[in-house]
């Protein structure tokens, strides 16, 4: 049994008809030649499943409400799992295209999962073109990051990266409502003992703050969380206190991030594009702008972002808003099987003409949001976000999505993700897996989302987008690979 952040409460939310609340993980192989005899692909999926079901505890939690929203959610264990009906094959019809099977993708994602079973399913793809076949592994974002998805990935492969253990069976599981009142009543009396606890760990981390900041803390702090225009007095104040220290800058740089092709009413629909990247390029890039493979990959993207907008109606006169999901995983979390991660807003100067200007406002941008969230309390955060009532976080996300567009509360325009993935590829069954996807999430207005995974020595580049908000995604990948090329001819 394992209680929801408040962050999972929200992903939750947001399983409505016009956003879709899970995320996919796809391997992608190459079928041998000669196949062998033996079971079928799916009988092989369900029976590696059934093998692994005692250490992969979120395929066995199924949602659990609290009676009168007194206490958060929890995942409870199941009795029993049918994987008669989690584990699906589909073969596509003969002669399918790439297209088509990118489509069958699509519509497969836009099925939102069902809530009275542990909310995943794994589909069995065949006959794909080229003797290929796809796994993609589906879950709740309630329960699952990109790193959850990789990690059952890795613990139902033939051998496994990641050792854990089998857990304990939840001695109440299925509980009546009697018990889960009981829970609610429990979870609401221990609140006060977990505020105090937050309220003790935040005096010790300002106390940490004042010895380092100095003077310049309080100021610093109140412009970090202020949004936009309202910290630029305090944030001007901060620096002069500061010194040689990094920019304070507010986390959330504008109360509503500029209009933009990017953005617009979700519809349910759903569509991928992948483009792979070797990483040797992308640390090429990196160099050039003077920072990390993740700046290099930041630059390309932003100057595709910037001429997928002079195509799409111009470019206005200040930088697009990113979200920049940052895992706060350290490894010592009791809850493994969990959202780990909070948002770091980034602005993205598709606004700047000259490419080696932008791309020098990139590398200065990104360094100033990770060293003002360094100075932030990013595990009180995690902690404190559990004190979110889902009974309350369910209804404003709901009521969210249903406003129109023009009247959304909009922090940013787009999300871009970067998860390191695996250096080497794993095998299912004898065969190594050729690639790994994610399919990724969007947040309500929000048509967009570049994930970036590498798998061994490239680097996918995965748009997950509405086509009814961004019209021509594969246009936007395409501009991405002529961006990078752009990059890479600066060297010297």
């Amino acid at each position: 049994m394992q209680k929801l952040s408040g962050i999972d409460e929200m992903f939750l939310a947001l399983d409505t008809d016009r956003t879709i609340g899970h995320v996919a993980g796809i391997g992608l192989f190459t079928a041998p030649a000669r196949r062998m005899g033996g079971p079928d692909r799916v009988e092989f999926v369900r029976s590696r499943i059934a093998e692994r079901l005692p250490t992969l505890p979120p395929l066995r939690w199924k949602l659990e409400s609290t009676p009168l929203g007194l206490d958060s959610s929890r995942w409870v264990e199941v009795d029993h799992v049918d994987l008669d009906v989690h584990v699906r094959g589909v073969r596509m019809p003969a002669g399918s295209t790439e297209a088509d099977f990118v489509a069958r993708l699509n519509a497969i994602m836009e099925i939102p999962l069902e809530r009275d079973r542990p909310m995943w399913e794994m589909y069995v793809i065949e006959g794909i073109a080229g003797r290929r076949y796809a796994y993609l592994f589906k879950i709740t974002h309630g329960v699952a990051d990109g790193s959850t998805l990789w990690t059952i990935f890795d613990h139902l492969s033939d051998a496994p990266v990641q050792p854990v253990q089998a857990s304990a069976p939840d001695p109440e599981a299925d509980a009546g409502p009697l018990t889960r009142l009981r829970r609610g009543l429990t979870g609401a009396a221990t609140r006060p003992v977990t505020v105090a606890r937050l309220g003790a760990g935040l005096a010790t981390w300002a106390a940490r703050e004042l010895s380092v900041e100095k003077l310049a803390a309080l100021p610093a702090t109140v412009a970090r969380i202020s949004p936009g225009r309202l910290s630029r007095p305090l944030a001007a104040l901060a620096n002069r206190l500061n010194g040689d220290a990094p920019d304070v800058a507010p986390l959330f740089p504008t109360v509503k991030a500029p209009d933009s092709p990017f953005n617009g009413e979700l519809t349910g629909r759903l569509s991928i594009v992948n483009l792979e990247v070797p990483i040797a390029q992308l640390r090429r890039a990196g160099r050039v702008c003077g920072g990390t493979i993740n700046d290099g990959l930041l630059a390309a993207i932003t100057g595709a972002l910037r001429d997928y907008m002079i195509e799409h109606g111009g470019v206005g006169g200040e930088p697009l808003v990113s979200s920049v999901p940052i895992s706060w995983r350290t490894g010592q979390e009791k809850e493994r099987w969990a959202n780990q991660i909070w948002m770091l807003f980034v602005p993205l100067p598709v606004h700047i003409a000259d490419p080696v200007a932008r791309q020098a406002e990139v590398l200065r941008q990104t360094g100033i949001a990770k060293a003002n969230w360094a100075r932030m309390p990013a595990h009180l955060l995690r902690e404190g976000s559990g004190l979110l009532p889902g009974e309350l976080m369910h209804p404003a996300m709901q009521a969210m999505v249903r406003i129109p567009d023009r009247l959304t509360p909009r922090l940013f325009n787009l999300s871009v993700s970067n998860v390191k993935g695996p250096a080497a590829k794993p095998a299912y069954g004898g065969v190594v897996m050729d690639n790994y996807l994610v399919y990724g999430f969007l947040a309500p207005g929000v048509g967009l989302l570049a994930g970036c995974m590498s798998y061994g020595d490239i680097c996918n580049i995965t748009l997950t987008g509405c086509p009814d908000v961004v019209t021509d995604l594969a246009g936007l990948s395409a501009l991405i690979r002529t961006n990078l090329d752009a990059i890479l001819s600066q060297e010297r």
